[in-house]
Formats: C-alpha cells, sequence, structure tokens
C-alpha cells in the first residue's frame, strides 16, 4: 500500500533508517558515539539567474557507500585528528570542511598566509600536486604558503545522527562561496562521490520531488531553507540556527517520522523553524517538511 509500511520500508533502507525503530525498543542500548563532521555548501553566483542569484553543488555518493549511499549530499566528511593541527585558535569543524570540499570536488578555501587575496593559481596547482602524491593536507597547505579560509565558511545548520542509528555524525553545516579563481573547478573524485553537479536550491528540491536525486531529510531542510533567500548575500546575512538539531525517530500511522525541536514526538519545546518541527515520509516514499504543535 502507497504510503504505508511499504513506503516507510522504502525509505528506511534508501536513507540509512533501517531498523531505527526495532533499535529504539530495545532496552537500556546505548547510542553508539556521534563523530564529528562537517560539509560544506558550496555555492556560485549565475549571472543568467539576476539579482545575486545561485546555484550550489551537490554530490552523488557512491552506491556501495556505507553512509547514504547514493544520496545527492553537500561536499563533507569526518574531522580527522590532522584537523586541529592548524592551533587551538582554529576550528577544527572548520578545517575538516574545507579539506573535504577540496578532496571532494576540488575547491580549494584557503587564503595566502600573507592576508592578502590570492592573485594566481600557481599555489592552487601546487597543493593539487603534493594531494595527489599523498601528501596530508595541512602539510600540502604550508608548502604554498596557504592556510584553511575559515572566515570564508557561515555556519548555518548542526545536524547530529538520531540515537537508534548505528552510524552516527555530529555535523556542522557551513555555506562559502567559490572563490573568483576556481569558478569552474567543482569536480568529484570518482571514490567517496561519484557524480557532482550545480543546482539552485528549488531545481535540486524539484529534482527530487521528480525522483530524479535522492535526498537526505538534512539536505532537504537545509536546500528549503536556502531556497527562502533570493541572493548569496541574503544567505549571509540571514540568522541561522545554532543549536544541536538531533531528530527523534518514530512511527505514526505506519510512516516514518523524524521529530525535530518544537514538535509534540520531541523533548525540545522551542521550535528551530516557525514552518517546521518535523520531517516525514510522503505517499512516494520520499521525505517533506512538515509542522504539527504541541
Amino acid at each position: 500500500m502507497a504510503g504505508g509500511l511499504g513506503a516507510l520500508r522504502h525509505a528506511r533502507s534508501e536513507h540509512g533508517l533501517a531498523g531505527a525503530l526495532k533499535r529504539s525498543t530495545i532496552p537500556d542500548m546505548s547510542p553508539p558515539p556521534a563523530l564529528p563532521a562537517a560539509t560544506v555548501v558550496v555555492a556560485r553566483v549565475v549571472a543568467d539567474l539576476g539579482q545575486g542569484g545561485f546555484e550550489v553543488y551537490l554530490v552523488k555518493r557512491h552506491g556501495k557507500s556505507g553512509f547514504m549511499a547514493d544520496a545527492h549530499v553537500f561536499p563533507g566528511g569526518r574531522v580527522d585528528d590532522d584537523d586541529a593541527a592548524f592551533g587551538v585558535d582554529v576550528d577544527r569543524f572548520a578545517v575538516a570542511a574545507i579539506r573535504e570540499t577540496w578532496e571532494e570536488c576540488g575547491v580549494l578555501l584557503a587564503r595566502p598566509e600573507s592576508g592578502l587575496p590570492l592573485s594566481t593559481r600557481a599555489p592552487l596547482d601546487a597543493v593539487a600536486a603534493r594531494s595527489a602524491a599523498g601528501e596530508p593536507f595541512g602539510h600540502a597547505l604550508r608548502a604554498a604558503g596557504l592556510v584553511p579560509d575559515v572566515e570564508a565558511l557561515v555556519p548555518i545548520a548542526w545536524w547530529i545522527t538520531p540515537d537508534v542509528e548505528p552510524k552516527r555524525f555530529d555535523t556542522r553545516f557551513f555555506f562559502a562561496v567559490v572563490p573568483p579563481l576556481q569558478r569552474h573547478d567543482a569536480g568529484v573524485d570518482g571514490h567517496e562521490v561519484t557524480e557532482g553537479a550545480w543546482f539552485t536550491p528549488r531545481g535540486a528540491l524539484d529534482a527530487y520531488a521528480a525522483g530524479t536525486i535522492r535526498l537526505a531529510p538534512p539536505t532537504l531542510v537545509t536546500l528549503e531553507e536556502l531556497a527562502a533567500h533570493a541572493s548569496i548575500d541574503a544567505v549571509r546575512a540571514a540568522r541561522w540556527p545554532h543549536v544541536a538539531i538531533r531528530p527523534v525517530v518514530g512511527d505514526e500511522d505506519g510512516r516514518l517520522v523524524l521529530a525535530l525541536p518544537g514538535d509534540p514526538r520531541h523533548e525540545v519545546d522551542a521550535p528551530v523553524w516557525a514552518h517546521r518541527t518535523r520531517v516525514v515520509v510522503d505517499d512516494q516514499g520520499r521525505f517533506r517538511s512538515a509542522c504539527v504543535r504541541r
């Protein structure tokens, strides 16, 4: 029956939620730790869209990936120990976001140590050569006279995987604009991610509604929020939430429910968004935002 348990199983399988409700009923089952991670909404201005219109870059995860297989996501990944190598004053989540953006889509959010704008591609080419030779990211940056441009990142969200999931992440979401010298550099690594494409936020949502791409709930919600802004300047000026969003998994009338803060099923009373308190599965087995008040 469409939209019933069949759709629930389909959504669980596609988006890494298989067995979530079953695990949630096991008493005294401690959740696995949420590993620190970071992701970046990489954006570019598109003149044809007018008034500062923009696109964002989505990558498709490998079909055999252990997390979000085949889903379209923003570039990102786990925080490594080496991401703390730039000093205690540099956010390791931000460094991880910059490193993962470089590794997964070839865009380098870095600046010269001098603080001056990057005026030539030579340092970028030097980092690329050293990375291809297997040199650690931090070493490659320093050798090219560059440092992570953490000031280019705008924090826009903080998601923590539900407790019932076997693989969990504590993920900070950032927004950044492709540097001028790299407007045409975005491409995939062919390993963790197999495809990459530019979408307007609304275009990505339309593609998801049509079934041509697959999205996880945090990506869906982020795209919905970005679609409400007409320009990159508007995104940068917006008041983004800085609280941890930890969905609570449940089942309502045979449908999967991911309760968010402000939802009757969530322990946090204050909603993060005025128009969204949960993500549910629709009749096509796809996630959609919904609002249910206490």
